[in-house]
C-alpha cells in the first residue's frame, strides 16, 4: 500500500532490498529494485521501511552522498538512524513513532 499510495499522490518511486530477489520484488510490487546508491540518487526523499543491516549499518553521511544533495527528507519508519545522525546536514529527518524533535 505504501508504493501505491505514494504513486496515487503523483510521487516517482525506486525501491532497494539487497535481500529479497529482484524477480520477487518486481513481482511483489511491480517495480524493478535498483542498487540503493541508485535508488536514492537524486531524490527529494528517502522512505526506509525495512530494518535490514544493510540500511542499520549506512551511515547518514554515506546517504547524503549517495543522494547527492544535502537538502531532502528521510522518513525512518524502523528507526535505523539515530535522531541526531543528520544534525550537520540540511536533511530533515522523522522517525516514524518517535515523535517530533521541533
Amino acid at each position: 500500500p505504501i508504493i501505491e499510495s505514494l504513486q496515487d499522490e503523483g510521487a516517482t518511486v525506486r525501491v532497494a532490498d539487497p535481500y529479497v530477489a529482484a524477480v520477487v520484488v518486481e513481482a511483489g510490487v511491480g517495480l524493478q529494485p535498483k542498487r540503493l546508491s541508485e535508488a536514492v540518487a537524486a531524490v527529494d526523499a528517502v522512505m526506509i521501511v525495512t530494518g535490514h543491516d544493510a540500511y542499520r549499518n549506512l551511515e547518514a553521511a554515506d546517504l547524503v552522498e549517495m543522494v547527492g544533495t544535502k537538502s531532502f527528507v528521510v522518513v525512518d519508519g524502523r528507526n535505523v538512524f539515530e535522531w541526531d545522525a543528520f544534525d550537520d546536514e540540511s536533511v530533515i529527518y522523522r522517525g516514524v513513532g518517535r515523535g517530533s524533535r521541533d
